[in-house]
């Protein structure tokens, strides 16, 4: 009996995980880490349904440990950095009607962040 309610536990598990990784899977990302879609899907899952994290690992083929390390990840101050001249880049992109290519942008982040950009990190 033990052997079948785990086996429907982890079934549960399977179908929620693969739901909410499919749900993340059609938002955009600038995350530098490769799977962070699914960690995030981990601990969505993790917090919405209290399935173990262990089980979610698992499902997705990552150790648990590499989990916990992307959870007490700090960003550093270049990923710090980046964000905030993603959400300039975005905002300013918006601003022009996305007419911009990545030239005309990098000329209009140096002005208004007056520090020197290379037209490489903003056409990353």
């Amino acid at each position: 009996m033990k052997k079948l309610e785990y086996e429907n536990e982890r079934l549960r598990a399977e179908n929620a995980f693969f739901k909410k990784l499919q749900e993340l899977e059609s938002r955009p990302t600038l995350s530098a880490h490769r799977q962070e879609r699914i960690y995030l899907a981990i601990q969505a899952v993790h917090e919405q349904e209290a399935f173990p994290v262990q089980l979610l690992c698992d499902l997705a083929g990552i150790s648990r440990s590499s989990y916990y390390k992307w959870r007490a990840h700090r960003p550093s101050a270049r990923e710090r950095e980046n964000r905030k001249l993603t959400d300039a880049l975005i905002s300013l992109y918006e601003q022009v009607g996305g007419i911009y290519g990545y030239r005309r942008l990098t000329l209009h982040l140096r002005r208004q962040t007056e520090q020197a950009l290379n037209p490489k990190r903003i056409r990353r």
